[in-house]
Order: C-alpha cells, then sequence, then structure tokens
C-alpha cells in the first residue's frame, strides 16, 4: 500500500494514495509541524517521528493509531529537519539552534536517547575567553531566546565541544546550597537569563568549580564545574537576596590560584567571595567611622564605589576595579586579602564627561591597564606611576566594545560597534619597519615608570579594519 503524509500546521494526516482516503490523522500539541520521517528498521514498530516548532519531537504509533511518546526539548529552537538512517533504529535531527543530535531508540519502553550530537553556539556570542594553558579550548557564552548558554568550545577536536548543563535548576528544592550557602528557588527556569560576565581559573579544573558567571537583573553570581561541564548547585551572593531587591552582580572576577572571587554590584558595591564553600568573605570599603556619640554610636560604612561597577580584575595580591559614574572617573586599587584601599587613579581630566565602560589588563603586566570611554575613546594608564601614558580616539566615533592585550603587552586590539577593529603596535620596531602612525593617537606627555616601560617603548601605531 503507497502511503503519502501530508501536514497543515498542527495536523498530520497519512493518506492512500491508491485510494485516496484519509488512513489516519494526528494533532501535534507541541507546535506546528516543521519536519516528517518513517522508521524503516526491519522488525521494528511502525513509526512516526514528527518535529515540531517547540523543538520537540513527536513519536506516533501507527499500530495503535496513537501517541507513543514526546521527546520534550530535544532542541533549543524549531526541528528544522528529522530523518532516520536507513534500517537502522537511530534518528538524526538537526534543529535552529545550531545543534545536530543523534537519537537511538533502544530503550526497555521503546524510547529513544541521545546517542550523541554536536552543539554550536545557539544565538549571539556575549563574551568568550581562551581557556587552559595550551590555548585550545574557549568558554562560549551566547544567548537564544532570552537564555543564556555556556559552553566549551575545542579548536582542535571539535568531538570536544559541549554544551554545559544547568539541569541543576529543576532537581534542587531547597534554598541551601553546598556548604550552607544561599540557592535561590528558580525551579520555574529551565535556563538561567543571558550571562553579562564571566570568569576563571583553569588551575583548579580538577580541584574544584572555579568558574564564575553574572547573569543579566540577577542579584546572584552562579559557579559552575568545567570538569564536569555543569552548573553545580553554589552561587555567590549576601545572604538570602531576592531579585529585584537587591543590587544585580553586574562584573566578576576569579583569582589565579582559584581561591577567591570578586563580584562587583549596580550599587557600587564590591565583595570578596571564598571559591570553594561559597562563602561571603566580606566588602571592599572606600572608608569606615564612627558616626554619633553614646548608644547613638554607629558606624558608616563606605561602598567601594558611588555607582555601578563596570570592571573588576584580580592581579597577584590586588584587586583593580571602575565604576561607570562619569563625576568618579577613576581606577581604584584594592588589596584583596585586607580589602582596603591602596590607592586611587584620577581620571576626571582625560573623561572630559564621558564615563567608564569597562577596563582590561595587560597579560604581560599588570601595571598596564586599558580603560575604554563611553565616547570611544581608549587610555592607557600606568598603575605605578598613576598617569596616563597613552590616549586613542575613537574610530569612527562609535563606543568599544571589548578590549584585548597581545601576550607581550605590546599590542592591543579594539574592537568597536562599526565592526572594525584597531590593532596597536607600541614597539620601536614597528616604526622603523615603515609602519604609519595614525593622526587619531595622542601620546600622552607623562613618561611611563620603569615597570610599564619595558611594555611600552616608543609610540608607534597601526590601525586596520579587520
Amino acid at each position: 500500500m503507497l502511503t503519502l503524509v501530508t501536514l497543515t500546521k498542527w495536523f498530520v494526516v497519512l493518506l492512500n494514495c491508491r485510494t485516496d482516503k484519509v488512513v489516519m490523522e494526528f494533532l501535534q500539541e507541541q507546535g506546528s509541524v516543521t519536519a516528517l520521517t518513517f522508521r524503516s528498521e526491519p522488525r521494528a514498530p511502525n513509526m512516526l517521528v514528527s518535529g515540531s516548532s517547540s523543538g520537540a519531537l513527536v513519536c506516533w504509533d501507527l499500530d495503535k493509531k496513537k501517541l507513543a511518546f514526546v521527546r520534550e526539548e530535544a532542541h533549543l529552537g524549531a526541528v528544522v529537519e528529522a530523518k532516520f538512517l536507513p534500517g537502522e533504529p537511530r534518528l538524526v535531527s538537526s534543529g535552529a539552534d545550531n545543534s545536530l543530535q543523534m537519537w537511538i531508540f533502544d530503550l526497555p519502553d521503546g524510547s529513544m536517547r541521545l546517542l550523541k550530537g554536536r552543539q554550536g553556539a545557539a544565538g549571539p556570542i556575549r563574551k568568550f575567553d581562551f581557556y587552559g594553558e595550551l590555548g585550545t579550548q574557549v568558554l562560549v557564552a551566547s544567548e537564544y531566546r532570552g537564555q543564556g548558554l555556556f559552553g566549551r568550545a575545542s579548536l582542535i577536536q571539535q568531538h570536544r565541544d559541549k554544551q554545559w548543563s544547568q539541569s541543576v535548576l529543576q532537581k534542587v528544592i531547597a534554598n541551601k546550597g553546598a556548604s550552607d550557602t544561599f540557592w535561590p528557588g528558580l525551579r520555574k527556569q529551565k535556563r538561567l537569563p543571558p550571562i553579562v560576565d564571566s570568569a576563571f581559573s583553569h588551575i583548579r579544573h580538577f580541584d574544584w568549580a572555579a568558574v564564575v558567571t553574572c547573569h543579566q537583573d540577577y542579584p546572584w553570581a552562579f559557579v559552575w564545574s568545567a570538569a564536569t561541564g555543569s552548573l553545580i548547585r553554589k552561587t555567590l551572593c549576601i545572604g538570602p537576596v531576592r531579585q529585584g531587591e537587591s543590587p544585580n552582580a553586574i562584573c566578576v572576577d576569579v583569582s589565579v590560584c582559584g581561591n577567591f572571587a570578586v563580584v562587583g554590584y549596580e550599587d557600587g558595591s564590591l565583595h570578596r567571595y571564598n571559591m570553594q564553600s561559597g562563602l561571603h568573605r566580606g566588602p571592599f570599603l572606600s572608608d569606615k567611622y564612627e558616626q554619633g556619640e553614646g548608644k547613638q554610636k554607629k558606624v558608616v560604612e563606605v561602598k567601594a564605589h558611588t555607582a555601578r561597577v563596570c570592571s573588576v580584575i584580580m592581579t597577584v595580591g590586588s584587586t583593580i576595579s571602575a565604576c561607570s559614574d562619569p563625576n568618579s572617573a577613576g581606577i581604584k586599587i584594592w588589596n584583596t586579602m585586607s580589602q582596603k584601599l591602596l590607592k586611587t587613579v584620577d581620571l576626571s581630566d582625560v573623561a572630559k564627561g564621558a564615563h567608564i565602560q569597562f577596563i582590561r589588563a595587560s597579560a604581560g603586566s599588570d601595571v598596564l591597564v586599558a580603560v575604554a570611554f563611553s565616547d570611544g575613546r581608549v587610555v592607557l594608564v600606568d598603575l605605578d606611576a598613576e598617569r596616563v601614558v597613552r590616549q586613542f580616539e575613537s574610530v569612527g566615533g562609535a563606543s568599544c566594545t571589548d578590549i584585548a592585550f597581545s601576550s607581550d603587552g605590546r599590542w592591543l586590539c579594539v574592537a568597536n560597534t562599526t565592526a572594525r577593529a584597531a590593532a596597536t603596535a607600541s614597539t620601536s620596531e614597528s616604526t622603523a619597519a615603515g609602519s604609519t602612525i595614525s593622526s587619531r593617537s595622542k601620546p600622552s606627555p607623562w613618561a611611563p615608570s620603569a615597570a610599564a616601560a619595558a611594555a611600552l617603548a616608543a609610540l608607534s601605531q597601526l590601525w586596520c579594519d579587520a
């Protein structure tokens, strides 16, 4: 008997082509039908699999003329195509979430399980960092339909690409996490919101979870295990905070040793946490003094910053932070363990009314920091001399989206909203070779310190379109 399958949005209709009669029809409640395939394995039950716009795979029993089972969220987006391998109990499906999955029907109840798959970034990539000493792995944070996705990609072995699991959100019930740290009640959510910042310590890969992420409009910083590739039941927060009532976590960094993490918040506060236990180790305070007399005496604690903390960087023994307040344009350096303010580098003279967007430190020298302003300008600051040593004007009037130093600190790559990248060379050899110095650059009249001079020789720049 010849059969043909037609579909009209939510319906699957099975026709007999010889008699031109409807044999059976099904209503798919998971969304509109996007793919259809028959199981052709010998001695296997007659089965039809349909894909849906919600990402579910629906299996129909043609012998009993009813629904067999549904695999919810087989894909994050709509199922684009689904096909059975000829004569095998294996189904291959692809989705709009940039994934390819292979399923096998070998469970006792006749249902299927995921055999293997390939997963790329489902949506726009918001942040990525090289992971490990070899530089062959990348931690990628992407956004898809308002959901934050996190995973690891290998640059040499594609089969090691993996999207990290967030199933712990559905498993936990109590509000207590590991080591009595607070765990928010998020059982109604299957995934966290988009990631706004992330940090890690790769040397603790097999010791303890040492990857931390901050999420959009969330006061909690979440901890991930790179070894298991999953979100763990631990958050970094100050007690039982609630969404909408407590300041949101904006930025985070993890110490090189992997023992501590520093989180910056929307209200200007800066706090340190222990990575192993997840316990709060205290705030960074700009000042602390007593006010009043007698029983009315109270201790006044001044927060680290007057406005939203936009960036935090942990170096060996110190922590660098900056805020987005245009009236307080500057960089603060703290002692990580005592959490006391060491010094402040004032940038109000070069800010010109703009606020700081973010800061980046040179990997080769912790004394050299690049500061991106809201008007698109980038300045290099020598923390030892507490001076600005280089100034770069905006490329095309666009604001910066990210900055990266080369490993030796001699090159600076600036990405902006015009899809251009500006690469800056600061070595004397490039000038001798004939590189052109951009007219947009404004070298500072101040001399760098001895530590920064090792990374900054004679000024020479090369601006190029990426």
